[in-house]
């Protein structure tokens, strides 16, 4: 283990890794990323890994407007494939929010995502197991699809160590060595890494990693869960990823014919991706049953959790703090880290660089904004 280190990147997920490859773009080669298990083995490994460009709240969409390009120069750049994207995306919501849904549309139209409007009748033929007796028009981008978040993060780590930059799995940060309001160094349990600059993207464990210095997050840990069914002839492969936002938010895409969907919002302040069936049939059970009546008696073949972490007004905490300089925060993704991972690499690279290309407001971001 290097001994000092110009950034330490608290947290091997795909914020962590984005931040990584993005501080190493810039020139800043001397990184050591810790991660405390493997590289993308918390909750990445469990995320839907949906990008859609589109989303409910427009600085989001605006976001995911500069991510998504990215992912597609990301393959071009590196020869590989990282998943399908031209399935795009359907948003859906309940009829008496029919005129903020349109509303919705004529703002993404208005700053270049494209938004087609879908009548329930197309709406029943794109996805015949929903039930869309109460739901209003529907969202088309046709932009946006899935992707393999192991594939994006192995290239990240591959190309950030061949230009210099540290990566060490199973080593475990235990606190921050800070010396007259300074971040001096990352303490771990196989030693001190001595450092200027300290990023916390420790995901679930974020809120831990900042009360190191003293710091409170607003951040909850919620529990998702992702089901999967059977195959089955109501599902198309090249279906949309759709999304229903109201009265149960529901995620669903189309996999080898099988019916993919996410949803939930349980806090936890457990730390295990464990799944509990029966938890999820009794509070969730009555829901499907009602949204997706076409696939809701079909066998279930699989049923994973992941934990998300969300801040108070759903936006990630990014960037320096008041009160003690050399620490950023990189947190609070909620469900969208794997989405938004390109541009959320830029902007802390730019925070730590002091750059300001990005046509976003980055004190958005910031941690004071909650004052």
């Amino acid at each position: 283990m290097r001994k000092t280190a110009e950034v330490v990147i608290i947290g091997g997920g795909v914020a962590g890794i984005s931040a990584l490859f993005n501080l190493v773009k810039c020139g800043i080669n001397n990184v050591a990323l810790i991660e405390m298990k493997t590289i993308g083995s918390g909750t990445t490994s469990y995320s839907a890994a949906y990008v859609c460009v589109q989303e409910p709240d427009l600085f989001v969409t605006k976001m995911s407007q500069h991510s998504f390009p990215e992912f597609l120069e990301f393959q071009d750049m590196f020869g590989i494939l990282l998943g399908k994207f031209d399935k795009g995306s359907i948003s859906l919501d309940v009829t008496e929010n029919s005129a903020s849904m349109l509303k919705r549309a004529e703002k993404q139209n208005a700053i270049g995502v494209k938004t087609k409007i879908l009548p329930p009748d197309e709406i029943a033929r794109i996805a015949p197991f929903l039930n869309n007796s109460d739901l209003g028009p529907g969202l088309l981008c046709e932009a946006g699809g899935s992707i393999d978040p192991h594939v994006l993060m192995r290239e990240y780590v591959k190309y950030s160590i061949s230009k210099g930059a540290f990566v060490y799995e199973n080593l475990l940060a235990t606190g921050l060595d800070i010396e007259n309001g300074k971040v001096r160094g990352v303490v771990t349990n196989q030693g001190v890494i001595s450092t200027n600059h300290v990023i916390n993207a420790a995901g679930i464990y974020a809120s831990r990693v900042a009360s190191w210095a003293g710091i409170a997050l607003p951040l909850r840990n919620a529990l998702r869960h992702t089901i999967t069914t059977e195959p089955t002839s109501n599902i198309s492969n090249s279906m949309p990823m759709i999304e229903i936002l109201n009265p149960l938010e529901i995620y669903i895409e189309g996999k080898d014919n099988r019916a993919d969907f996410t949803l939930g919002d349980d806090p936890t302040e457990n730390f295990e991706h464990v799944a509990d069936v029966d938890f999820i049939l009794s509070k969730y059970g009555d829901g499907i049953g009602y949204r997706l009546p076409g696939i809701a008696d079909l066998q279930v073949t699989s049923v994973i959790s992941g934990i998300r972490s969300i801040s108070i007004d759903s936006l990630p905490i990014i960037g320096p703090i008041d009160c003690l300089v050399g620490y950023y925060n990189d947190c609070g993704w909620g469900g969208n880290g794997v989405s938004l991972s390109p541009i959320g690499g830029k902007i802390i690279a730019e925070f730590i660089t002091g750059s300001d290309n990005l046509p976003l407001d980055k004190g958005l971001f910031l941690l004071e904004r909650f004052k």
